[in-house]
């Protein structure tokens, strides 16, 4: 990190589910990936942008009795990545899949 910021090694917890990270996952393929590895038993943190797309990707997915929780941040900026990880961090323990569906785009 950047300005001297370290992330800690997250602890392997047996007694814990897997635990998954979508970012991108409000929407399209990255709630589809959230949705599924819910589905399969993971523990999901999905990560996107926008609030109000957050919770409405979050409530959709707990309404299918999924374990899901959400995160706002805006991953271009390092404090979003930090957060992120750090709300992943608290709330599963552990971090088995990364799926890394939020992009950007510079058109030149």
């Amino acid at each position: 990190m950047t300005n001297g910021t370290t992330v800690e090694r997250m602890p392997e917890r047996p007694d814990r589910r897997p635990a998954a990270l979508v970012t991108g996952g409000s929407s399209g393929i990255g709630f589809e990936m959230a949705g599924a590895l819910a589905g399969q038993g993971y523990g999901v943190t999905l990560v996107a942008r926008r609030p109000e797309t957050v919770e409405r990707a979050v409530e959709t997915l707990r309404g299918e009795n999924l374990e899901v929780i959400g995160v706002s941040a805006d991953l271009t900026e390092e404090a979003g990545v930090i957060e992120a990880i750090v709300r992943h961090r608290e709330t599963w323990g552990r971090l088995d899949v990364l799926v890394n569906k939020a992009g950007g785009g510079i058109m030149g």
